[in-house]
C-alpha cells in the first residue's frame, strides 16, 4: 500500500505520467497513466473514458468475472480503470489502519481496484478535496490527509482504491467489440453503491438499454407485468 502526505507529490502522481508495475505473470509491459489529461494531440476519436464497463458471461472464470469497471483513461498511451465491486481483503484493510491510524467502519469503503500496483486514491464528489476532476463530477484524491478527511465525513460518499486494471492500447476496445464487455453511461449512484449486487443491477440496466434501443424507451412499460 503506497501513501503520500505531500500535496505536490500527490498531484504529480495523479496528473503526470506514472508507471504502474505489473506482476510477472502478466505479459503486458508497464503502463503509464494520466488522470484527467486531455492534452494528447493524437488522441483516439473513440474513448471509453468515463464509462462503466460490465463483464459479460464470456469473462466467466477470468479475473474480471462479474466485474463492473469505471474507466479513467483510454487513449494511445494505454487504458486503465478501477473495478468497483471487489471489496479489499483483510490484509489491505489492516495495512490501511496501520499506515493511517484510521479504522474502517464501512467494509465497502476500500476497494481492490485491479491487479496493477499504483497509488492509493479515492473517488468522491467533493470539489474542495479533489486533486483531479474526472468525468461525471467525480474527483480523485491521493493525499493521506484528504483520504482520512473523507473517511470522517458521513454525508459525502467515497471509495478508496488499491490497485487499478490496465490494458494495452486498443486491447479493451477489441474486447468490447468481441462481446466481452457491455458499455453503460456513468451513473454516480452505481459508483458508490453496495458491490454485492452491483453486477446484476448493471446487467439488468444493459438489457433495458438494449431493448430501448430497439423498440424505444417510451414503449417499455414501467411494470413488465403490463406487457
Amino acid at each position: 500500500v503506497q501513501l503520500r502526505t505531500d500535496r505536490q507529490t500527490a498531484q504529480q502522481r495523479l496528473s503526470t505520467n506514472y508507471y504502474l508495475s505489473r506482476p510477472k505473470k502478466y505479459s503486458m509491459n508497464a503502463n503509464r497513466f494520466n488522470f484527467g489529461s486531455e492534452q494528447n494531440s493524437n488522441a483516439q476519436s473513440f474513448s471509453l473514458k468515463g464509462k462503466l464497463l460490465v463483464a459479460t458471461e464470456r469473462l466467466s472464470g477470468s479475473r474480471f468475472e462479474k466485474a463492473v469497471v469505471f474507466m479513467m483513461q483510454d487513449d494511445e498511451r494505454g487504458t486503465f480503470g478501477v473495478r468497483l465491486n471487489k471489496p479489499a481483503n483483510d490484509r489491505v484493510r489492516k495495512a490501511w489502519t496501520k499506515l493511517t491510524g484510521s479504522d474502517i467502519e464501512d467494509e465497502h469503503s476500500i476497494v481492490a481496484g485491479g491487479p496493477l500496483q499504483g497509488p492509493v486514491f479515492a473517488l468522491h464528489q467533493d470539489p474542495d478535496l479533489g486533486d483531479v476532476e474526472m468525468p461525471g463530477g467525480l474527483y480523485v484524491s491521493a493525499q493521506v490527509e484528504t483520504l482520512q478527511q473523507l473517511m470522517r465525513q458521513f454525508d459525502n460518499p467515497f471509495r478508496i482504491f488499491v490497485g487499478v486494471a490496465g490494458w494495452k492500447p486498443g486491447q479493451l476496445g477489441a474486447e468490447v467489440q468481441s462481446g466481452h464487455w457491455y458499455e453503460l453511461p456513468l451513473d454516480i449512484e452505481t459508483v458508490f453503491d453496495d458491490p454485492t449486487w452491483m453486477w446484476e443491477f448493471c446487467l439488468q440496466e444493459c438489457g433495458f438499454q438494449q431493448i430501448a434501443s430497439l423498440v424505444g424507451e417510451d414503449k417499455i412499460p414501467i411494470d413488465p407485468s403490463l406487457n
